[in-house]
């Protein structure tokens, strides 16, 4: 049985209204083109009693928020938001907490989001960045995390390296990644009680968005459609309560015929993204991966 905790989320969620806003093909527009306006602006990171404060630094055009800098081992954390919104607090919280329980460096980018711009100008921010962390650290010392869209990116990303022929990290922890930006899968009934978060259109039209004038099914927007074979060590977070779950299990099995290397894990009656936000199910998914991370010493 699911926490009173969690299910006080999913109601707190589900009562901001955000599903109806972005549900709205009107409301939706108006939305998007807020965000475009919004995310111009130089983002500040949220007041909290962080144990490893997060410093503010850009790079290639992009600002770079880095908790305990200096450490050997690097995290590379995509965040999620559709590719057009930004971090929240839980963010934030969960970048602390990974950092404090690994003793390692955390580097969340605020990169580039949609309708302004694409996946393009992400990847080459991104292959500027990795290409600088491997000079000075080994890709067995790099891991690349992400939840939802993030995830998907941090996937995608991985597989855009391997086709480049350049090295990859360690391993990849995905949390809900959203692994098919087409939105080809419908989403059951049952999901408009149960996932208080993701919405179908506003997704399909954040797809296009973010795929601009490439194919939504190209694997550098769906990472599903990619070379999984050939990915490193992946760890994958969904809850039954969300909406991808169904992509998850696709993602699963095609991941089981391509012979890649998954750790999946469902936790039942979880929400969307569930190990990021304070609840006590998220506690025991945080020492999970933090006991990944750490193993990987």
């Amino acid at each position: 049985m699911r926490s009173f905790m969690s299910s006080f989320a999913a109601f707190v969620i589900g009562l901001s209204g955000y599903k109806k806003k972005v549900g709205d093909p009107i409301r939706r527009g108006k939305y998007i083109e807020k965000l475009r306006v919004s995310n111009t602006k130089p983002y500040k990171a949220p007041p909290f009693p962080y144990k490893t404060a997060p410093e503010k630094q850009s790079a290639y055009s992009v600002e770079l928020f880095i908790f305990n800098r200096g450490k050997r081992r690097k995290i590379l954390y995509l965040h999620g938001g559709a590719f057009c919104e930004q971090p929240l607090l839980p963010h934030f919280m969960f970048c602390d907490t990974l950092a404090a329980k690994t003793d390692s460096e955390i580097i969340m980018p605020i990169y580039k989001k949609s309708p302004t711009y694409t996946y393009k100008e992400t990847f080459e921010f991104l292959e500027k960045y990795y290409g600088d962390l491997l000079e000075n650290t080994d890709s067995r010392d790099i891991l690349f995390m992400g939840d939802s869209s993030g995830g998907g990116l941090a996937l995608s990303f991985c597989e855009h390296l391997y086709a480049l022929g350049l090295p990859q990290p360690k391993r990849l922890i995905l949390l809900s990644p959203w692994v098919d930006v087409s939105m080809d899968t419908a989403f059951g009934k049952e999901f408009d009680r149960l996932d208080p978060s993701l919405e179908h259109g506003f997704l399909q039209q954040a797809g296009k968005n973010w795929a601009g004038d490439t194919d939504v099914h190209d694997y550098r927007v769906s990472p599903i459609y990619g070379d999984l074979e050939h990915m490193p060590e992946m760890t994958v977070y969904f809850g039954t309560y969300e909406a991808f779950i169904t992509d998850g299990r696709k993602f699963r099995e095609m991941c089981e015929q391509a012979g890649a290397k998954l750790d999946y894990r469902e936790y039942e009656g979880m929400n969307h993204c569930f190990p990021i936000y304070p609840i006590p199910e998220a506690k025991k998914a945080q020492k999970e991966i933090t006991d990944i991370v750490n193993s990987d010493r």
